[in-house]
């Protein structure tokens, strides 16, 4: 079911998740909308600013955190349900300096997080020990509305085989890896980003029993270009 509706919400990203800052004098607000605003806005500040953040999804598991989609995604009849989560709006002002960019990039990213955990009952937190910095979640709320502590999937430890091999495989021995501990149906990563081949690359690759989030992280470098 994560892993339904995680597609889903990708579906939806590009229509209906919006990030800006509005401008006044030497104050800026960013402003994110939609149903992953915690990513449009680590976008944002990523295109803007050149800062180097991630986002990883929470678990939606009440039913006020999450919409029902089925009818405007599914192209043939199915038998499951299609969510997406719920869209939310979150604002952090900040202070500029003369050139436009944050006056304190850390505080912003803090501020960011603060305003979530308002916002949101999913317990951010920034997770330093690696580049891009990431923005995890460590709560949740589950069915019956309890707000809990949960394990963040790439808290996971994984370990791959050494080998030469593309890029794009080792990512999928790592969702398989993931997939099996974890009991969902985990999926990475896109074939194409942005309609460019992502993990075309032969590259030596293995992991032994390393956080899933440590691997990732090796993999995209693995990569030429940037991405979000």
């Amino acid at each position: 079911m994560l892993w339904i509706l995680l597609t889903a919400s990708l579906l939806f990203s590009h229509a209906n998740e919006i990030a800006r800052i509005e401008w006044s004098g030497n104050r800026g607000t960013l402003i994110a909308e939609g149903p992953r605003p915690m990513a449009a806005a680590a976008a944002e500040l990523a295109l803007r600013f050149g800062m180097y953040l991630s986002v990883e999804d929470p678990a939606y598991l009440h039913v006020n955190d999450k919409v029902d989609v089925t009818e405007q995604v599914a192209r043939r009849p199915i038998d499951h349900r299609i969510f997406i989560p719920r869209t939310r709006r979150l604002e952090v002002p900040f202070e500029a300096k003369e050139d436009g960019w944050p006056a304190n990039r850390i505080r912003l990213v803090d501020d960011l997080i603060e305003a979530a955990n308002t916002a949101l009952p999913f317990g951010y937190q920034l997770e330093v020990s690696g580049m891009p910095f990431s923005i995890v979640p460590r709560k949740t709320r589950n069915k019956k509305g309890e707000i809990i502590e949960v394990t963040p999937l790439l808290d996971q430890k994984v370990s791959i085989p050494p080998g030469r091999r593309k890029v794009f495989v080792s990512a999928g021995m790592l969702a398989e890896a993931l997939s099996a501990q974890a009991g969902l149906r985990v999926s990475c990563c896109q074939s194409f980003v942005g309609g460019v081949p992502w993990g075309i690359e032969k590259a030596d690759f293995s992991a032994d029993d390393e956080p899933a989030r440590d691997v990732l992280r090796r993999l995209i470098k693995l990569t030429p270009g940037r991405y979000i």
